[in-house]
């Protein structure tokens, strides 16, 4: 029977599981095997080495393999204050799908954009958590709830959303801006004929260095951190979106909606004698900057289909970390 499981991962004076306190699992559906979630718990990282006074929000979508089992896991992990001992404290919350529920589902990053049960904190007593959530992420409906012009705003041309679907890319954000990486994702599977396909395309908004580069299709992260000690090759898709802040998309919607208001009002009415004529103004057209991604020809077709993804090899001399994410 399809279902989706939970698992939450704090550091908390008394554990779910007699004995452990500190950071270990708080709260968790009962029907997970202990394999399964010795492999969640081991994912269920947030590094401060990366920025101690603002570390990153991790949004994580890989897929797991037990002896016994396979589904896939979103994770979001972010830090939440201070704990019962007085020391920096965060949160993971992790959602296990099992692949037969994919197809009643949306995309994962969609799941991740407008679920609002994720928990930016734990507060109470350890307990099992019995409620399936295969109901509640299915009747989630985000077309009702966003419209698709992330691509637009931080690029400069909406057909970039189908980059991404050629296969590996990395993504250079700004410090802190990582979650909005989610609605790229969004986006770009918006664009797939099968929404269920969208589950074919693993992600981190943010690659922490106890990551393995190889979990993730779609990689995000900020200047000097791992993502950014990936080497890139053709194969792999850059997209350095670092100088896109708020005031910038602030300024770039204003501009946008300053556009449509000018277009609007371009019909003008003139009176020569005693003849009247409507002439529409020709506008300045506004081009904005867009950053920096390479690619080659990559709209001369249209995408219209899934993207078979290039296998990855990591170079045996090479370590573990981010630098040896190559194709």
């Amino acid at each position: 029977m399809s279902k989706i499981r939970q698992l939450i991962f704090t550091s908390t004076p008394i554990g779910l599981e007699p004995g452990r306190s500190g950071y270990c699992t708080v709260a968790r559906s009962k029907n997970l095997s202990k394999k399964e979630i010795r492999e969640i718990e081991k994912l269920s990282v947030l590094d401060y080495s990366i920025s101690k006074s603002s570390p990153p929000k991790v949004h994580s979508f890989r897929t797991v393999q037990t002896k016994s089992s396979f589904f896939y896991l979103l994770s979001r992990i972010k830090s939440c204050g201070i704990d019962y001992s007085n020391r920096t404290n965060y949160i993971a919350h992790h959602l296990i799908v099992e692949p037969e529920s994919i197809k009643l589902l949306p995309s994962p990053s969609e799941i991740f954009q407008f679920w609002e049960g994720w928990k930016d904190n734990w507060e109470g007593n350890p307990k099992y958590l019995h409620d399936d959530l295969l109901s509640e992420l299915s009747e989630l409906n985000p077309e009702n709830q966003s419209s698709c012009n992330s691509w637009q705003i931080w690029t400069g041309d909406s057909k970039n959303a189908k980059i991404p679907l050629k296969g590996h890319s990395i993504f250079r954000t700004q410090k802190n801006e990582e979650d909005k990486l989610i609605n790229l994702f969004s986006e770009s599977c918006s664009s797939l004929d099968q929404k269920e396909n969208s589950w074919n395309y693993t992600f981190t908004t943010f690659l922490q260095p106890t990551d393995d580069s190889e979990d993730f299709i779609w990689i995000g992260g900020w200047k000097n951190s791992p993502a950014d000690r990936i080497g890139i090759t053709p194969e792999i898709h850059f997209f350095d979106l670092d100088k896109f802040d708020d005031s910038f998309i602030n300024e770039t919607i204003q501009l946008n909606t300053n556009e449509d208001s000018e277009e609007e009002n371009t019909l003008t009415l003139k009176i020569d004698g005693n003849d009247t004529k409507i002439e529409s103004d020709s506008k300045d057209t506004h081009q904005i900057d867009e950053p920096n991604f390479r690619e080659s020809s990559i709209f001369e077709e249209s995408i219209t289909e899934e993207i078979p993804v290039l296998p990855l090899e990591v170079d045996s001399e090479e370590t573990t970390d981010a630098s040896s994410w190559k194709p």
